[in-house]
């Protein structure tokens, strides 16, 4: 396509290779030559505006075959497209232009020139254009593109047809959109009568028609977002937004709607962009709150995220004890909080291979992080136990002891309950006899 188009503000009819009428008093009005022969106007413009008439360059400038507004196409795309890729080279200077036609003519005019990096002088010969134009209609005409590959069609599997009934051989579903569209045409004929009544049913008639060209339009459009997107493997679209956090999905629906006016390879590169932005904009947050609390090593912070992380789990398990009115007031039976659920786990043999992939193993330290592979404990469980010991200790009116801590999980192994209160005994956060 050339590097800019344009259309007739009356009736949009592509202008761009035609000769048109350009109005001297309202800014970027282009009118066809039918629209400005009639007399039509829009918006502010009247017929008696003054006006340019706008030419094609259509006349040879170095070789008389080759038309002054293809040799403006042809260098326009060789710096957008990149020099060699004459396939779309060819595809945008269009007139019938194949890639072999573009390659030479463009090595002959520019390159191999005595006057390099100049082109050729000037075609001084003399040229009939309305034969000119009868030379590029016949071209046009002749030309005829290479055929696209179509892709693979999907096979015909139960999943292809969850798809709104999707039938991968006629690349159609069971309910296309405006399904109901062929319904106001299904019936319309026409007759060859001369009559006025006639008449005005016939341009109802094509008004239908074309309102029903405009819903096909649409629905072509469509298809081809869902195809170019993949939209029909929605399993594995689904699969991997679940992967997503909440912001990203959140931020994934909201952009969805960019999908029509991009590629597919354009708008996951487009997605990937706004992810990295979310996410350094949430890396910023935190490192200017480390910074406001006098942090000053990537170390620190850490330390400081763990333990924030832990007081917030503390924070919530205390919060749902005090709703759910439990007076806790010594570490002997009842026990103050149900820990069974905590007991079970904790009892079955966890194969250590697993350990390090653990969702929640950045919440210990080092040295909790220790304990649990050699105790073969998982983070969670283990921060629940830590907050039972903990919490225990705190609420009790006597020094908590070894027993009682044995007393307390008592359906938890009991090496792991010695070793998890030396533990804690040692870094004084349970009160020792």
């Amino acid at each position: 396509m050339p590097p800019q188009k344009y259309h007739c503000n009356v009736c949009a009819q592509d202008i761009t290779r035609m000769i048109h009428i350009r109005c001297a008093e309202c800014a970027d009005f282009d009118l066809c030559i039918p629209c400005y022969t009639s007399g039509a106007s829009f918006g502010n413009h009247q017929p008696s505006h003054p006006y340019r008439i706008i030419e094609t360059n259509s006349y040879p400038i170095f070789t008389e075959d080759w038309g002054a507004d293809e040799e403006l196409l042809l260098i326009d795309a060789c710096e957008t497209l990149g020099l060699g890729n004459w396939s779309d080279i060819a595809e945008y200077v269009g007139n019938g232009r194949t890639k072999e036609n573009c390659r030479d003519h463009y090595i002959n005019t520019y390159v191999e020139t005595e006057n390099y990096p100049l082109s050729n002088s000037e075609f001084n010969g003399s040229i009939d254009r309305i034969a000119f134009a009868e030379q590029k209609r016949a071209r046009i005409q002749k030309f005829e593109p290479p055929p696209a590959i179509p892709p693979k069609p999907l096979a015909s599997t139960p999943q292809c047809h969850e798809i709104q009934g999707y039938m991968p051989g006629r690349l159609e579903f069971d309910q296309e959109y405006m399904n109901e569209a062929e319904v106001s045409v299904k019936d319309m004929n026409f007759e060859e009568d001369a009559s006025e009544s006639k008449q005005q049913e016939e341009h109802i008639k094509l008004t239908m028609m074309n309102i029903y060209n405009s819903r096909l339009t649409s629905r072509a459009i469509r298809k081809q977002v869902i195809f170019t997107h993949n939209l029909l493997d929605y399993r594995r679209l689904q699969a991997n937004e679940k992967r997503l956090s909440k912001e990203e999905r959140l931020l994934l629906n909201k952009t969805k709607v960019f999908a029509r006016v991009l590629s597919g390879e354009d708008y996951r590169t487009f997605l990937q962009g706004l992810f990295e932005q979310v996410a350094l904009v949430k890396r910023i947050q935190e490192l200017q709150e480390w910074r406001q609390v006098g942090l000053t090593t990537l170390e620190q912070g850490l330390r400081y995220q763990r333990d924030k992380t832990q007081k917030m789990l503390i924070s919530r398990a205390t919060s749902g004890l005090i709703r759910q009115n439990k007076p806790i007031t010594s570490i002997d039976p009842p026990i103050p909080f149900r820990i069974r659920d905590i007991q079970k786990f904790a009892k079955q043999p966890i194969p250590v291979p697993s350990f390090p992939t653990s969702a929640d193993r950045h919440l210990l330290s080092d040295e909790e992080h220790s304990l649990c592979l050699q105790l073969q404990i998982f983070p969670k469980p283990f921060l629940a136990l830590k907050y039972a010991l903990i919490s225990a200790s705190l609420i009790s009116k006597k020094p908590f002891s070894k027993d009682d801590a044995i007393q307390l999980l008592k359906h938890v192994d009991h090496t792991k309950v010695e070793q998890l209160y030396d533990f804690f005994k040692r870094f004084n956060w349970i009160t020792a006899p």
